[in-house]
């Protein structure tokens, strides 16, 4: 159980620290006139050409990116100047100062003039771009497209515009689907939009009174092109692959200036919702309901089952945010929206939603536990779950303008849901093969002070000897950014730990070397230290060397005596050595990004992108060599002399 906490905390760590977001900013200048640049485009593009992020410059000139860390290249652009291309290396906030952009002098050949798309332009809080200015592919929807601006960014399904939730799309100018970007932006497709805009929008209230409350919401205007707001169009799409896959879906928009109607369907069996949570039902993760629970989770556990079933109606949009769950689920889902102009002083609007979920899923667990050396217990379970979820959603609303300053809303609201589900949870333990029953309370704890290693040494022609023991231990401090790194664990001589001993990653790359020990401490000396050197090797051909850090990189180690006769390529992978005392072999360390040669020496120098993440470690283990002190005795001079 234990080792389940610990590997649960841990995994959430990681998540947490993947999450987080650097700001990155700077202020762009026109290299000849050293006026700021307002408009231009700055695009974060991630190793593998993915658009990690993007802003456009203010008034003044300024920008800002949030950025996960890692390395990106950084790109400028602005019409009349000179593309800026720079590598952008993330690992905390940064200003980067003033960036000089200079102007493109190149002079025009033949009398061809070629005409370039202003990708954007600002206007007061109004930031516009033009739709063919970013090329998209084939069948794309405005969705797609927006994703391709700067500052608009779409993680796990919330799109964002600037740093803020975007609210609501507008599609010239009128509400569409609702306040539900997500559908909106899938409903129409790319080649009808001429414009995106970006924008702070008042309240309904401001704008039917005239009265500012204050109040602003991150909108996104789509305007379409001229030609398209009198017709017919939209796209429909199926598809079907192994194991019984399929996907097929249709939406089909019909525009007549102010009379605008848009219908949309799915049917697919690859767990795809193109429609929001807060309009639509997810699948039941996890139903609690009914049957009374599940009950703690011991061997011998057994099968039970539930059931839940609800109703609601005029209920919020919080009734349809329900997780989804692992598992395969069949979703049928339609919508409709309306929007129309009456006479003068009516506008009508509305939308409809239906979906329906059948989700199952199946998931074996198996574990093992170790009561001792040599016995142990095994533990299976099989959970099985089932839910079907019918749901609508009805919004409409209707605008009277009496006047300028006047105007009535009438906002109704309906949605109903339906939820059946099932679960079935069958677990059995076994010690030897053979089956036992027993409650969680009567198992002795698992002792987790220690974990066997792999690698054993014959000790007789009967017997074999366990050479290597791993000890887990808490971080509880660390340094990465010093010339002189360490990092200090919960754990010292009274559970087992020696000077000398080695630190490695739960991944099983490397980390550093412990130096001071007391009663309940450890100091380890980081692999990013500038005194560390570790014996290591090229895992292709086994050609050893030596790996240290030369304290400019934190991501970058280096490999050093290695001979020319080894011919090195980019991307091989660096292990520990067999002739190192403290690191067991053929431990994790890097990959090798470049290689440097010397004229001058018959050995090159590699920089190697190491394995291990030095900037969120939790948990590492202490490697104990149960025969280092025999080694090092005959590795000492003197032993060597006589």
């Amino acid at each position: 159980m234990k080792i389940i906490i610990t590997i649960t905390f841990l995994v959430m760590y990681i998540v947490s620290v993947a999450q987080i977001t650097y700001p990155i900013g700077g202020t762009l200048k026109n290299k000849d006139t050293k006026e700021p640049i307002i408009g231009a485009t700055v695009f974060v593009v991630a190793p593998d050409s993915t658009l990690a992020g993007g802003a456009v410059s203010d008034g003044q000139g300024k920008f800002t990116v949030s950025l996960a860390r890692g390395e990106y290249t950084l790109k400028i652009n602005y019409l009349g100047l000179n593309p800026y291309v720079e590598p952008l290396r993330v690992w905390r906030d940064d200003y980067l100062g003033t960036l000089f952009l200079s102007e493109n002098t190149e002079q025009l050949k033949g009398i061809e003039v070629q005409g370039q798309a202003l990708q954007a332009t600002v206007n007061g809080d109004t930031t516009s771009f033009n739709a063919q200015a970013y090329k998209t592919t084939q069948n794309a929807n405005a969705g797609d497209l927006i994703e391709k601006m700067p500052g608009v960014q779409n993680t796990n399904g919330e799109l964002k515009a600037q740093g803020e939730k975007v609210q609501q799309v507008l599609v010239d100018g009128k509400q569409f689907f609702g306040q539900d970007p997500k559908t909106a932006l899938a409903t129409l497709p790319a080649e009808v939009v001429d414009k995106i805009q970006i924008f702070d929008d008042q309240s309904e209230q401001s704008k039917a009174s005239g009265v500012d409350d204050g109040t602003r919401i991150k909108t996104i205007n789509i305007v379409t092109k001229i030609n398209m707001r009198n017709g017919e169009f939209g796209r429909t799409y199926a598809g079907a692959g192994s194991d019984g896959r399929y996907s097929a879906g249709a939406n089909v928009n019909m525009f007549r200036g102010d009379r605008r109607l848009s219908l949309l369907g799915q049917l697919n069996n690859i767990n795809q919702q193109n429609f929001s949570t807060e309009d639509l039902l997810g699948v039941i993760g996890d139903n609690s309901g009914g049957g009374g629970g599940r009950g703690g989770r011991g061997p011998g556990g057994g099968g039970r089952p539930s059931s839940m079933s609800g109703f609601s109606a005029g209920g919020s949009e919080n009734d349809f945010q329900v997780s989804t769950s692992n598992g395969i689920t069949k979703t049928l889902a339609g919508g409709a929206n309306y929007q129309d102009k009456w006479g003068s002083k009516v506008d009508v609007s509305g939308s409809y939603f239906i979906n329906r979920g059948d989700n199952s899923a199946i998931k074996n667990t198996y574990q093992l536990y170790y009561l001792n050396e040599v016995n142990g217990q095994e533990y299976t379970e099989k959970d099985t779950t089932q839910s079907v979820n019918t749901n609508h959603k009805l919004n409409a609303k209707i605008v009277y303008k009496v006047n300028p300053k006047m105007s009535f809303f009438y906002v109704p609201s309906i949605s109903v849901q339906q939820n059946n589900g099932a679960s079935l949870l069958a677990s059995s333990t076994s010690k030897e093969a053979a089956l036992i029953n027993q409650l969680a309370q009567n198992f002795v704890s698992i002792d987790t002070s220690k974990k066997l290693g792999t690698l054993v040494l014959r000790k007789d022609s009967m017997e074999v000897v366990r050479k290597f023991f791993y000890y887990p231990a808490k971080v509880v401090g660390n340094t990465f950014t010093l010339q002189k790194n360490y990092i200090w664990v919960e754990r010292g001589a009274k559970q087992g730990i020696k000077k000398d001993m080695v630190a490695i990653n739960p991944d099983g790359s490397i980390v550093g070397i412990v130096i001071e020990v007391n009663d309940n401490y450890s100091k380890i000396m980081s692999l990013l230290h500038r005194n560390s050197k570790v014996s290591a090797m090229l895992k292709r051909d086994k050609i050893a060397g030596s790996i240290e850090w030369d304290g400019s990189d934190p991501y970058t180690l280096v490999l050093k005596n290695i001979s020319k006769s080894a011919a090195p390529k980019i991307g091989d992978t660096v292990l520990t050595s067999p002739y190192s005392s403290n690191f067991p072999p053929q431990l994790m360390i890097g990959k090798v990004m470049s290689i440097v040669k010397d004229p001058s020496s018959n050995f090159l120098t590699l920089n190697v992108k190491a394995a291990t993440n030095f900037f969120n470690l939790e948990y590492v283990y202490l490697v104990e060599n149960k025969r280092m002190d025999e080694q090092k005795q005959l590795e000492k001079p003197e032993a060597n002399n006589e």
